[in-house]
């Protein structure tokens, strides 16, 4: 059976700011919506493996961000900007947003950018991190 890990969120929005720089992300509520959805998508690609780390590593909580701020400018662009209106016949268009595989592959070259030399994202066993069971 998995425990819950209690370091959980490993990023808070101070984090965010001061440490990553981030400034897509205006709020604290905005940013706990997407960094919660942000480290479920990082503890899928790294397999679970964070959870059984002795300390998160900030190259874990840069990857955090920065699929935070992908997530953020995804919900930006899921609130509709108009790109046409038409009045006669009462249409609108909104502006595309990406389809959930090329966000989803988009999330994955945040993560990647900042796990790829980790063996984190390695689909096979890691002895540095999964003999920790």
């Amino acid at each position: 059976m998995v425990q819950e890990d209690v370091r959980r969120p490993y990023v808070d929005f101070a984090y965010y700011k001061n440490d990553y720089g981030g400034t897509q992300i205006k709020t604290e509520n905005d940013f706990k919506r997407a960094e919660s959805i942000s480290e479920a998508f990082v503890n899928q690609v790294t397999f679970g493996r964070i959870a059984r780390l002795s300390s998160v590593i900030d190259s874990i909580k840069d990857a955090i961000c920065c699929v935070a701020d992908t997530v953020a400018v995804q919900n930006e662009k899921r609130e509709a900007v108009v790109k046409s209106e038409s009045n006669d016949g009462y249409s609108i268009s909104y502006a595309d947003a990406m389809n959930d595989r090329a966000l989803h592959n988009e999330m994955y070259r945040a993560v990647r950018s900042y796990l790829a030399n980790t063996g984190l994202l390695n689909r096979g066993w890691v002895k540095e991190y999964d003999d920790k069971q």
